[in-house]
């Protein structure tokens, strides 16, 4: 089935489609530099000493345009995790248990 009005749109606005999907690819990497830029002025030895790891889980694919900065953390024999996430939309902590 065919959207014609659709491909009419994009026939008609096609360089003003290719400049906002080049900036918006633009703004979506620079946003995910910011988790990188975190884990730089937080290090892990200052900030999360009893933290066993520190490191970044990228899940651009899996979760469309989603990454964090994820301590892990083993308290009392169970495994936690904080969870530090940038999204398109705005930066959210989760803190939660891991069975791994």
């Amino acid at each position: 089935m065919e959207n014609k009005s659709l491909w009419t749109f994009f026939k008609n606005n096609h360089d003003a489609i290719n400049e906002l999907t080049e900036n918006f690819t633009q703004y979506r990497n620079s946003l995910y530099q910011k988790v990188y830029q975190l884990k730089e002025v937080f290090p892990k030895e200052e900030y999360a000493p009893k933290a066993e790891s520190q490191w970044i889980w990228n899940g651009v694919k899996e979760r469309k345009g989603v990454m964090a900065l994820v301590h892990d953390y083993s308290i009392s024999g169970k495994r936690i995790s904080v969870d530090t996430y940038i999204g398109l939309k705005c930066w959210e902590i989760k803190v939660f248990g891991r069975n791994k």
